[in-house]
């Protein structure tokens, strides 16, 4: 059995209309508010990096393109299936927009650098670059 103080607020109330219309705009423009920054972030994962510099973020690009999520994917994918591929067990993973880290057993530390020098071509004599590859002290 219901109270009469719980029936009362159970039951909608009758707002004027006028406020009920402000209510529910001032409410769609909240959500909008807040929906756009996400939206903008997905449209400009789509989005090629030129274009950006270029003109901005836009709601709608001139062209799309999943470029960026290649470049996400296809690196890391290069790097552990590298790995892999040696038989190097990985203890630890760190990311970052530039680099991958990855911690291995000393052991198995030059059989790991080997192997992502030959996957990223750095194997060549010609070739200058900085591995890091250590004991981490």
């Amino acid at each position: 059995m219901v109270s009469k103080t719980m029936k009362r607020w159970i039951e909608p109330t009758a707002a004027p209309l006028g406020f009920r219309i402000f209510n529910t705009c001032l409410m769609l423009l909240l959500a909008a508010i807040f929906l756009i920054p996400f939206y903008l972030i997905a449209v400009a994962s789509f989005t090629d990096e030129v274009e950006i510099a270029a003109k901005g973020f836009q709601f709608l690009p001139k062209t799309w393109t999943f470029y960026n999520y290649e470049y996400l994917f296809g690196s890391s994918t290069k790097f552990f299936n590298a790995l892999s591929d040696e038989g190097v067990n990985v203890l630890m993973i760190s990311t970052s927009e530039i680099r991958i880290a990855a911690l291995v057993p000393l052991e198995q530390l030059q059989d790991a650098v080997r192997a992502l020098h030959t996957a990223y071509g750095l194997d060549a004599e010609q070739v200058e670059a900085v591995v890091y590859g250590g004991t981490g002290r």
